[in-house]
């Protein structure tokens, strides 16, 4: 006889659920990589903007110059504030992923566990069937042997 677990398709489902929710994770990882990447590029463009527009004072250049380099450094200023914004966002949402995808693992744990108690009171169950029917055979050639010995 093989062992039959009733909630074997549950528990696939479960193992797909913990599956997606990882992958859910991964993408929103993914995502803030590349938002803290954009804000690094956006700081150091404002970094080199601020450089270039010391040395515009210094050799004395004109007004037009200097408001554009000031509105393009209010403007970066701006989007990396934005681009902060999104990754404290994205990391509210990773949070989020890594509650969801630990409850999905613990219970596809609770469902396996219940499994596992499942499958050793069958092997328990066999082996003891199995015993039984030993001890009968024994049982049963002791009775032949000692009806051949009168």
């Amino acid at each position: 006889m093989a062992f039959s677990f009733k909630l074997e398709k549950v528990l696939k489902w479960k193992r797909e659920l913990e599956r997606k929710r990882l992958i859910v994770m991964a993408s929103i990882q993914r995502q803030r990589e590349m938002a803290v990447e954009g804000m690094r590029r956006l700081e150091e463009e404002r970094r080199e903007l601020s450089r270039k527009f010391l040395e515009l004072k210094v050799r004395e250049v004109f007004c037009d110059e200097f408001k554009w380099h000031a509105a393009r450094k209010r403007w970066l200023s701006e989007e990396i504030r934005k681009q902060g914004q999104i990754i404290l966002a994205l990391d509210e949402k990773m949070e989020e992923a890594r509650r969801n995808y630990a409850e999905a693992r613990r219970e596809r744990e609770v469902v396996e566990k219940f499994r596992e108690r499942m499958l050793r009171r069958f092997l328990e169950e066999q082996r003891r069937l199995d015993g039984k029917v030993l001890d009968e055979v024994g049982i049963l050639g002791h009775l032949a042997r000692e009806k051949e010995g009168r």
